[in-house]
């Protein structure tokens, strides 16, 4: 290279020296910038960084809480632990309890010599039933507990009186859906017996009747919307029977048998004979096997028997008796003979048992010789071949109930001895009916027991009756509209019969149930 000299060369020369000078200011300026953004870089890490701690802070206070939190439901578990054991130790003393209940009934019966094995095993027992229910709800054997308060069980007394109901609803599901459970609960009834139920189970209406602390179903296992029996009752039995052992009759449920102190009561639905008679034989072996049972139960105390029988006994009990006869089930001669076996061996029909006898007011004789019995129905007898040769013909059957082939049993009835065409009836279905003027009259809140005419001048018009209302109402045939009570027992008790005093019809006379005074 050639070296220069002169101004030129400084120029050059300073040229060249400049050049490295901006260099190194741009470098510096870079440097600078450099400089700034990594201050600037550096400022925002450490101002991220406290963000961060903070942050973290927040985050460390969250899991403090997270841990506190922990701390209170591991402290909340342990009372719940401790809680569950306490619940394990009570119910380990229910247990226990319960053990000792057993024990204690074992005992028992072991004492009074009772067995609660019937019929070659193929009967259920209430307690072994029992066993093999899995309620939802821990339910005590009713038997080892003390009956609830709301519940009656009610002990049934020798020599005090019974009320039973009997009934077939032809399907208890849909008799509830109708308020049968009520009509139940309005009968106050101490003992029901239910045929046709044609249910798995009873119904939650009829297990909410208090009233009764024995609550029993026989159920169709063949079919189970055939048949089924149930009973109902306001004391405990010691024993409980399903069943006459036989295979046949039992998966249909047609048989309850409860012991009692002073009686067996048996709830029962007789086979039907079917169409065609095609269940004769069968109901014939049932008949059978029936009346051996109860008169093996009648040795040892007495039997009451409700339910549905399945027989027209009797040729009054048919409208058409000569063309049903032997083509209609239920009256057949295989089966109203077996019923009259039934009858021959003490038992008694209730419904056609006679409630009153009365001879026709007539002393003069200027009427045929005329006898009335009431039962099931008014019947009027004429002793027309004359009383000493026995002589006596049925006249009329009178029912008093317009709307339904059933007749409420009559309890009582009075002649009008002022006027012979009228006959005063007395019956459980709240009513008196004047037979003749063809009128029925309300007359009490409950059953009717007794009723009587007046013997006053105006007696063809005045009676009075007593009933289960506690009350006696006094009657105008002239007035019908209405009534007028005329005494009412404080107590409410049944009143059974009244009478009044020949002399002085002001007064009349009567009696309570379960009571030995007479009141005037």
């Amino acid at each position: 290279m050639e070296k220069m000299t002169g101004p030129k060369a400084k120029a050059v020369l300073k040229k060249q020296t400049s050049l490295p000078t901006k260099e190194a200011e741009i470098n510096g300026n870079m440097n600078n910038l450099k400089g700034k953004k990594k201050k600037e870089n550096v400022g925002k890490i450490v101002k991220n960084a406290g963000k961060a701690d903070k942050s973290n802070g927040k985050a460390i206070e969250k899991q403090g809480e997270t841990i506190k939190n922990n701390g209170k439901n591991i402290k909340n578990q342990g009372k719940t632990v401790k809680e569950q054991e306490e619940d394990v130790k009570e119910q380990g003393t229910i247990v226990k309890d319960q053990g000792r209940n057993v024990r204690s009934t074992r005992a028992t019966t072991r004492q009074n010599g009772q067995s609660t094995s019937n019929n070659n095993g193929n009967d259920e027992t209430w307690e072994e039933e029992e066993k093999e229910k899995t309620p939802k709800k821990r339910k005590h054997f009713p038997l080892f507990e003390k009956t609830p308060a709301s519940q009656k069980n009610k002990k049934f007394k020798k020599g005090q009186p019974l009320k039973i109901w009997t009934w077939n609803v032809a399907g208890l599901r849909a008799n509830v859906k109708k308020n049968g459970h009520l009509k139940i609960k309005e009968s106050d009834a101490d003992i029901v017996s239910l045929q046709e139920t044609k249910c798995p189970e009873l119904p939650s209406e009829i297990e909410a009747l208090d009233e009764y602390c024995f609550k029993k179903l026989a159920k169709s296992t063949k079919n189970l919307g055939h048949a089924g029996v149930a009973m109902l009752a306001k004391e405990m039995p010691i024993n409980v029977t399903v069943g006459l052992g036989n295979k046949d009759f039992d998966e249909f449920g047609r048989y309850i048998e409860a012991e009692y102190k002073n009686f067996f009561f048996i709830s029962v639905y007789v086979p039907n004979s079917g169409s065609g008679l095609v269940n004769l034989p069968a109901r014939g072996r049932w008949d059978q096997m029936f009346l051996t049972r109860v008169i093996d139960l009648d040795k040892r105390k007495p039997v009451i028997i409700a339910g549905d029988m399945n027989v027209a006994h009797q040729e009054i009990d048919l409208r058409n008796p000569d063309s049903n006869r032997n083509k209609t089930a239920g009256f057949t001669d295989q089966e109203r003979e077996a019923f009259t076996r039934l009858l021959d061996a003490g038992f008694v029909d209730v419904w056609r048992s006679p409630t009153k006898v009365l001879w026709i007011p007539d002393p003069k004789g200027n009427y045929p010789d005329l006898l009335a019995t009431t039962g099931d129905y008014l019947r009027l007898w004429r002793a027309s071949g004359g009383i000493q040769n026995n002589g006596i013909s049925l006249e009329v059957r009178l029912d008093n109930n317009r709307s339904s082939e059933y007749c409420a049993p009559l309890t009582s009835a009075d002649w009008n001895e002022i006027d012979v065409s009228l006959i005063a009836t007395s019956s459980i279905d709240t009513t008196c009916t004047i037979w003749q003027i063809e009128t029925q009259l309300i007359a009490h809140d409950k059953e009717v027991f007794d009723v009587e005419f007046s013997e006053l001048s105006s007696g063809r018009d005045i009676f009075a009756s007593a009933g289960a209302d506690g009350s006696i109402r006094m009657f105008d045939l002239r007035h019908m509209e209405y009534s007028t009570i005329v005494f009412e027992e404080p107590s409410r008790k049944p009143l059974l019969r009244l009478a009044w005093n020949k002399q002085d019809h002001n007064f009349l006379a009567t009696f309570a149930q379960n009571s030995n005074e007479v009141i005037f």
